[in-house]
């Protein structure tokens, strides 16, 4: 069972736009792997999720997203409990509030890039096209506005990991979840990663990192320790 620390690196202040409170979640019944959880994390954090393997780090973060329910506690985004959301209302306010960036960039096979980088904005219900001129900022300020009319089976690794990343921040979103987003990156590629998820945080986001890189861990403004 995992105890958790939160360990303080800066002072931010304002309402938090992620709260969680006695967040109890495990894969087998009898065996939780987060138990009693408490977090608010405000506008303008990044932070670290760490702990060695196993420990729920990559839980903790779908809980939060609301991507996994947990066996008690709460989560609340921007003041809406996702517990009191139906599914399809959960869905689409995360479509609408957040980003997600994996370790794993999925991108599919029969889109260009661009298109790809465009899918947040039709989950949320947006025209697509109003977007392109951000989508293609982004991807010029991470070195991969050549790739924009590829396929993914064209790029590599370390760019469609940029190209994830353009992905979720396409539409501003209010709080910005990371898996492990550098862990197959080469530095200079995870540089260019940490400096966008940096934005991200400077223009008001939430950044919520789970990692076991030390480089990531040192750029951020807090850390919940998982032990």
């Amino acid at each position: 069972m995992a105890e958790t620390v939160v360990v303080p690196v800066a002072e931010h202040t304002g309402a938090p736009r992620v709260v969680a409170r006695d967040l109890t979640y495990g894969y087998r019944r009898d065996v939780p792997v987060l138990d009693g959880v408490d977090l608010d994390l405000r506008p303008g954090e990044v932070v670290a999720l760490t702990g060695p393997s196993g420990r729920g780090k990559s839980t903790l973060l779908y809980l939060l997203a609301g991507l996994l329910r947990p066996w008690s506690g709460t989560v609340r985004l921007d003041g809406v409990d996702l517990g009191e959301l139906a599914d399809a209302e959960r869905s689409l306010l995360r479509a609408r509030t957040c980003g997600f960036v994996f370790q794993d960039v999925v991108l599919d096979p029969r889109r260009r890039i661009l298109d790809s980088v465009l899918e947040p904005a039709r989950y949320a219900g947006h025209p697509p096209k109003r977007w392109v001129p951000r989508a293609l900022g982004l991807l010029e300020s991470m070195g991969v506005a050549l790739q924009a009319d590829a396929r993914p089976g064209e790029v590599s690794g370390g760019q469609a990991q940029r190209i994830g990343v353009c992905r979720a921040l396409l539409m501003e979103p209010g709080v910005v979840f990371a898996d492990e987003p550098t862990g197959n990156l080469d530095h200079a590629s995870a540089e260019a990663v940490l400096d966008a998820l940096d934005g991200a945080a400077r223009r008001g986001a939430v950044v919520v990192i789970a990692t076991h890189d030390d480089r990531v861990v040192d750029r951020c403004t807090s850390r919940v320790v998982l032990s």
